[in-house]
């Protein structure tokens, strides 16, 4: 039971679950339909900010716990990665 509760199985359950209360709160068709061009970058950032600032503080927390939920996972697989830098064929071959 232990194994069960991994900081990345945590971080994985609540990004889900923000994404999903996300998609319960925010009309996400809608905000496509308005985006600016993704190479205005000016009017993309205003946009996003604009539209951050003036949304409900539960849709602000759900995306802070988002991109919070992002950034561990990112952690992980950036060890998880590390972890295989010494594992070469030749190495493989002689442990079998």
């Amino acid at each position: 039971m232990r194994t069960f509760f991994t900081p990345t199985i945590l971080s994985f359950t609540l990004f889900a679950l923000s994404l999903f209360g996300i998609g319960r709160e925010v009309w996400v068709a809608r905000v496509f339909e308005n985006i600016p061009p993704l190479f205005d970058v000016s009017a993309t950032v205003y946009f996003f900010s604009y539209a951050f600032a003036h949304t409900e503080p539960l849709v602000q927390t759900l995306l802070f716990v988002a991109l919070v939920s992002v950034c561990s996972l990112t952690a992980f697989v950036q060890k998880l990665l590390s972890s295989f830098r010494g594992i070469t064929p030749s190495s493989l071959r002689a442990n079998s």
